[in-house]
């Protein structure tokens, strides 16, 4: 299914992608331990992304769904654990003086 050249699109806007989101999320959200996750999550989601685009429906199909459904859901989860939970959002996050 697809053609190298095809393939060869779909790595590349996936790595631009993810590189792009994961600068993005790095300003804002600065968790070193946690980069490897969230690259590897934005990753993920950009190919899932980029397969469904360039293939339409065929993405679902016998062949490609083993590829698009695992690397979506995989990198949904990594995202999500790459995020802060609660008790560390509080922790990096400086505290506003209480103006009373």
């Amino acid at each position: 299914m697809g053609t190298i050249g095809d393939w060869s699109q779909i790595a590349a806007i996936a790595v631009f992608v993810g590189l792009y989101e994961w600068a993005r999320d790095m300003g804002r959200k600065p968790y070193p331990n946690k980069l490897g996750r969230l690259l590897a999550g934005w990753f993920l989601i950009s190919t899932a992304l980029c397969i469904w685009l360039t293939f339409s429906l065929r993405a679902f199909q016998v062949p490609l769904v083993f590829v698009t459904a695992p690397a979506g859901v995989g990198g949904v989860i990594l995202r999500y654990f790459a995020g802060p939970r609660s008790g560390q959002e509080s922790a990096t996050e400086p505290s506003a003086p209480n103006d009373k």
